[in-house]
């Protein structure tokens, strides 16, 4: 319901005339869906950010109910539509950003027109130009703008949402590398073999290491007892 797909990337070039004629035809039809698709999620944003304007006394209490009554929109792509429009925005034709009111009000796309100019919709586009189809915006919302730049060579429109899905994933938590080398591995090895024979323990250490654990106990009846036990224990191994 929600895939409108691009016009030709990746070279193709047809030289049947006849099927020239109807691709553009057909690429024309997607360039209308896709463009409606664009403005009502504008639009819908616009009543979303402004629900007291828009739905007081509208008898609707939410946007998600006002899209599902008058349109038979279900509430997850009601909201879909409205999260994409973080990507869409609406200029004229000499590029000025314009406000949505142009969309629904006629009065201001006359007085445009009027001045000889006309009203664009554009979309977030890959890094040859070509614009995102709004699944694929879908799968760019986690990410912020700063990150969608820093990575747009990675996202390209030519991907499937399954992929960029996977590389947003990666952005959002990279994957931890964790290489080592031969000579690192050899070299802990060596130090924990170092470390191990170091550390030998003789009877009399452990008997020293006890005593020091006794002496923390607070029923001194019981630790000079035992304290009295480990010191005979010392004068036999001094034997």
């Amino acid at each position: 319901m929600f895939e409108i797909e691009k016009s030709l990337k990746n070279g193709i070039t047809i030289e049947n005339d006849m099927l020239k004629n109807a691709t553009e035809k057909i690429n024309n039809y997607h360039k209308i869906a896709k463009n409606a698709i664009l403005g009502i999620s504008l639009i819908l944003s616009e009543i979303a950010s402004k629900p007291k304007e828009y739905l007081e006394r509208s008898g609707f209490s939410t946007i998600a109910d006002y899209a599902e009554e008058c349109f038979g929109y279900k509430k997850a792509y009601t909201y879909k539509l409205i999260k994409i429009s973080k990507f869409i925005k609406l200029v004229d034709s000499e590029g000025e950003q314009l406000s949505i009111e142009y969309l629904i009000d006629d009065n201001k796309l006359i007085d445009l027109v009027e001045k000889n100019k006309s009203l664009k919709i554009e979309s977030i586009t890959d890094t040859d130009g070509f614009e995102f189809s709004p699944s694929q915006m879908l799968e760019l919302i986690p990410l912020t703008s700063e990150q969608i730049n820093e990575h747009l060579k990675e996202l390209d429109s030519s991907l499937t949402c399954k992929e960029i899905r996977a590389i947003v994933k990666d952005i959002i938590n990279p994957p931890v590398e964790t290489t080592a080398t031969v000579s690192d591995t050899e070299e802990n090895t060596d130090t924990e073999e170092n470390t191990k024979s170091e550390i030998v323990m003789t009877d009399n250490d452990r008997i020293l290491q006890m005593l020091e654990i006794c002496a923390t106990l607070e029923n001194v009846e019981i630790k000079e007892k035992i304290i009295n036990v480990f010191q005979k224990s010392l004068k036999i191994m001094e034997k």
